[in-house]
């Protein structure tokens, strides 16, 4: 289907070891996406349920095996960045999580078994992520879209690399409880709840 290697392997972020029996879930999920669902996809003999649910400070994740032979499973899913991981819990319990920072996000890793089904957690105190505004693209026409080349996150300083057409303003959304201070380039135009716009002059 259109789009699905990008769901599996981008937002998603599965890789499978069938001869292994293991599984990793690494999701990038989009910050406007409060949830997504994979139904009957192959895993050996067996299939996967997978559903990804998220509401500020919690991110849930459903994983169903049509069998019940335990699976390995690696789950580290990133979060906005400067998000402080406070607990991951498997089926209600806490479990031992590592933190890994990168520039544009942060990931709380953690290694379960699942045998038929479990319900992974992370809770956490929320950072930072960015969505850029897409413009439609006509047939045939020069996309006039913004492109994000970068993005790095240092002790409350967000920066972002980025390429678009002169003279152009672009809109980029801040998903983040924190207060934004546009520095150069960039004016602050509404704020609603935890999403702020931001206009960027190129």
């Amino acid at each position: 289907r259109p789009g699905m290697p990008g769901l599996i392997n981008g937002v998603l972020g599965l890789n499978l070891d069938v001869p292994k029996q293991s599984l990793k879930i690494e999701p990038h999920l989009p910050p406007d996406w409060p949830s997504v669902a994979l139904n009957q996809f192959p895993f050996g003999q067996e299939k996967l349920n997978l559903e990804l649910r998220r509401q500020p400070g919690l991110l849930t994740a459903a994983v169903e095996f049509s069998g019940s032979q335990p699976i390995t499973v690696r789950f580290a899913p990133g979060l906005p960045a400067g998000s402080t991981i406070l607990s991951v819990l498997q089926d209600g319990k806490p479990i031992p999580f590592q933190v890994e920072n990168f520039e544009s996000d942060v990931h709380a890793a953690s290694t379960v078994t699942v045998s038929h089904k479990s319900t992974l957690e992370v809770r956490y105190s929320p950072g930072v992520a960015v969505k850029v505004e897409r413009q439609p693209l006509l047939e045939g026409d020069t996309s006039h879209n913004l492109r994000v080349l970068h993005t790095a996150y240092h002790a409350g300083h967000l920066q972002m690399t980025v390429e678009g057409l002169p003279g152009r303003e672009y809109r980029v959304q801040l998903f983040t409880p924190w207060k934004v201070n546009p520095l150069q380039g960039a004016r602050a135009i509404e704020a609603t709840g935890d999403v702020k716009t931001l206009a960027l002059a190129s």
